[in-house]
């Protein structure tokens, strides 16, 4: 089962607009302290949405946060990080993070979108998790 569900989504449907630092839309809640990168390997996506490429000035950091509350404030610990450059958030392009690490208990997981030397005014982004043997036939461009 490469594609886990719409449930490891961390934005909603059709796509979450990142102008300013943001949380995705959607939490993941486990109902108590978990490790989240215990077990199989599974890696964290972002896909800026077909409709526009995002355009902040730099470059988007993108961080897998574990935490103790629901806005991802309370004793956060990034458990993925990835900065992608401007230029290659295209209209659709798909972004893989690394893995998510283990050895950390947190009972929610969340995404942060941060862009860097300016904010953006276009783009959309999905992120979600898949698991490390995702494939195209799969739902899944590239990873």
């Amino acid at each position: 089962m490469p594609v886990l569900d719409y449930d490891d989504e961390f934005t909603t449907a059709g796509g979450q607009a990142i102008t300013a630092a943001a949380i995705g839309t959607k939490v993941k809640d486990a109902g108590a302290a978990r490790d989240w990168g215990a077990g199989e390997s599974v890696v964290p996506y972002a896909r800026v949405t077909s409709t526009a490429a995002s355009n902040p000035t730099t470059s988007m950091t993108v961080d897998v946060i574990g935490a103790d509350d629901a806005a991802l404030t309370s004793n956060p610990v990034v458990l993925s990080t990835k900065s992608i450059l401007a230029a290659a958030l295209t209209a659709n392009s798909l972004h893989s993070l690394p893995p998510l690490l283990p050895g950390t208990n947190k009972r929610y997981l969340g995404i942060k979108f941060t862009p860097v030397g300016g904010n953006a005014s276009t783009g959309k982004f999905v992120a979600g998790l898949v698991e490390r043997t995702a494939r195209p036939q799969d739902g899944v461009n590239f990873l």
